[in-house]
């Protein structure tokens, strides 16, 4: 059996997303962060939380890479 995890805070830029010219700006990564930590959190996962942490993973910009705008995937320790 294989355990993997990660922390999700890891996978946040708080510099970037809260260094924006107006608070609107940075709002809607902080959200999604915020929704992400709280899914991913869950033992199981229902089929709205899949699409939920999709939805989330698309906003940061980590639906197709390892590093958007706002968020980093990061594997390990950072």
């Amino acid at each position: 059996m294989k355990i993997a995890s990660f922390n999700v805070e890891n996978m946040f830029s708080r510099p970037v997303a809260l260094n924006q010219t107006t608070w609107a700006e940075g709002k809607p990564t902080l959200e999604a962060v915020d929704r992400l930590n709280k899914r991913l959190a869950k033992a199981t996962y229902a089929a709205a939380d899949k699409v939920g942490i999709l939805s989330d993973l698309k906003t940061l910009g980590l639906d197709r890479t390892d590093s958007g705008p706002m968020a980093r995937a990061c594997p390990g320790v950072c």
